[in-house]
């Protein structure tokens, strides 16, 4: 039996229905980026000019007649990339053999390559300003020393991580390795990081001296002994090591020493880093 119902149209349904409140959109604010973001936002010139301390401009002891300069690796020219991964792999090569990892000359350019990695390097005074070509600085061919950091975050702590320390033989036990490492540490305490951190393979005796008479300690970080099913205990082939901020070189340390590029007297030590802990960074 047909319905008498009367059928409403479609225009008379919206009428039955509530109205719909459109609500504004609400506007989320950008989330604020960490401190690290910020820093490896910065050009290497605004780094540089708030980050270097203005006590490290001279020359590294007038013996050797060497500068630090700040650099990142776009920056060098290839030939003078080419001889920092030499010199690394000089010092080094031996260390990286008888480890887990191996040698690997490409790993380590990748590595080395990392945008936010920055280099202390060791230059001698130029004559004349340097000059920079094709967005390259132009200069020698040949480095006499450098030292790689990058501003990252282990274990939800921000630090200041050295990833290499190369220096030439003939500028070994002059106190240069650790004047860059002082320099870093300055460096570290004007961005604000809460340690210093570094890994060192165990191998490498003289250089895990080195860093321990300079105050770094073996971090919490660094990997302990495995156990093998056999009862074999196998040691990592590397170890952590780190300091924390109030244990950093200061910048007035260069003023009051009697020595023209706030050199210690210590003797240096090739030391060799290599950044192989779980927290990779390319």
């Amino acid at each position: 039996m047909p319905s008498h119902k009367r059928l409403h149209s479609r225009s008379e349904a919206k009428l039955d229905q509530p109205a719909i409140v459109k609500r504004p959109k609400r506007t989320l604010k950008p989330k604020e980026k960490s401190l690290v973001e910020r820093i490896n936002a910065l050009s290497v010139a605004q780094f540089y000019d708030q980050f270097f301390p203005p006590s490290v401009a001279g020359t590294v002891g007038s013996p050797t007649n060497l500068h630090i300069t700040l650099s990142t690796w776009k920056e060098m020219s290839s030939p003078f990339r080419e001889a920092c991964v030499d010199l690394l792999k000089l010092t080094s090569r031996d260390h990286y053999h008888s480890s887990e990892k191996g040698w690997s000359r490409a790993k380590k350019l990748k590595e080395m390559g990392h945008p936010a990695m920055k280099y202390l390097l060791l230059r001698p005074v130029p004559a004349a300003p340097p000059t920079v070509k094709e967005g390259k600085l132009a200069g020698p061919e040949q480095t006499e020393g450098f030292l790689s950091f990058m501003i990252t975050e282990e274990d939800r702590s921000e630090v200041i991580y050295c990833y290499e320390l190369h220096l030439q033989p003939s500028l070994q036990g002059k106190g240069v390795g650790r004047r860059m490492m002082e320099v870093m540490e300055m460096i570290g305490s004007r961005v604000g990081v809460e340690k210093a951190m570094l890994t060192v393979f165990r191998s490498n005796d003289r250089a895990v001296e080195a860093y321990e008479r300079w105050g770094y300690r073996v971090d919490d970080f660094s990997p302990e002994p495995r156990k093998l099913r056999d009862g074999t205990v196998k040691e990592p082939s590397y170890v952590i090591l780190s300091k924390g901020r109030e244990g950093f070189a200061r910048e007035e340390r260069a003023h009051e020493q009697n020595d023209p590029g706030g050199l210690s007297k210590s003797a240096d030590e090739n030391v060799t880093d290599n950044k192989t802990a779980s927290a990779q960074h390319g």
